[in-house]
């Protein structure tokens, strides 16, 4: 979100790239713009109207700046996005993608897999310049998603080359290799991911997507169906499928922690606020009675 001061800015360049684009508009106008555009950050916003003068004949526009602003931000066009969701229906491929593309494939995932190709294109770039509409009149900035897949190697190579193209952050490309790769830092402090080492003859294998239906039948019931998947397989690949059930069984009560602590934290914040709006009734009311 721009500063009051960097409004300003963006009124005076919005009237000087009209102007360089051979057009003029007023600083009303000009102001309008500002509001609409104020969402997005001044170095993004510079970016864009040096792009829009380069690039676009006519009248300048806030459709024009916006188009630009796309690129800067990974908003990909309709046809781009179609592209890459079209890889999610491999499930052993990762993708790097953002929650709008995330959202339009959901609403026409069950198309996809169907023999009208066109049919599920056109409905998918419908629904995906819906939501895109949607977000811009909402200033909502598209964020980064990682889908994962089974295959870890390219996993690891997916992701690796989006944290090392700034694309991704460090945050978002430790929970996407966790349990594949680690973070190491080189002698300059350069942060890096290395892969974990996998028991031989595991890399064969599907990944152990299996640990949601251990959880759901409970702990008895998984730990047998553990001992029955270990007992058909070798003893260093059953030993490799028993600590990836463990890692799984720890990811997931490390998520319940953090949901527990996320409640405790909302509840202190609402007994806070509760707090607050009661003392301020109470100051009021002594106001009033001392009136």
């Amino acid at each position: 979100m721009l500063a009051d001061h960097e409004i300003d800015w963006l009124v005076g360049a919005l009237v000087g790239t009209a102007e360089a684009m051979g057009g003029e508009i007023t600083e009303n106008t000009a102001a309008i713009m500002a509001a609409d555009l104020s969402a997005y950050s001044k170095p993004q916003l510079q970016q864009a109207l040096h792009r829009v003068r380069m690039e676009t004949t006519g009248r300048l526009s806030t459709k024009a700046i916006l188009d630009q602003l796309d690129v800067a931000y990974g908003r990909p066009g309709a046809d781009e996005a179609w592209a890459l969701a079209l890889q999610a229906r491999d499930e052993r491929a990762t993708i790097i993608w953002n929650n709008e593309i995330q959202e339009a494939w959901a609403a026409v995932g069950s198309m996809v897999h169907g023999k009208d190709q066109v049919g599920a294109r056109m409905a998918f770039k419908e629904a995906y310049q819906r939501v895109v509409l949607n977000a811009r009149s909402q200033q909502r900035l598209p964020q980064t998603v990682v889908a994962i897949g089974y295959d870890k190697a390219q996993r690891l190579s997916v992701v690796t080359e989006a944290f090392a193209q700034g694309r991704i952050g460090m945050a978002l490309a430790q929970d996407a290799l966790d349990g594949c790769a680690e973070l190491k830092f080189s002698p300059n402090n350069t942060p890096h991911f290395v892969a974990l080492p996998v028991a031989r003859g595991l890399s064969q294998l599907p990944a152990p997507d299996a640990q949601p239906v251990l959880m759901l039948a409970g702990p008895a019931a998984g730990q047998q169906v553990v001992q029955a998947a270990t007992a058909l397989l070798p003893s260093n690949v059953a030993q490799a499928f028993k600590e990836a059930v463990e890692r799984g069984r720890a990811n997931a009560a490390r998520k319940a922690r953090r949901a527990q602590a996320q409640q405790r934290l909302d509840r202190m914040v609402l007994s806070r606020r509760k707090r607050e709006a009661a003392q301020a009734v109470a100051t009021y009311g002594t106001k009033e009675h001392a009136a």
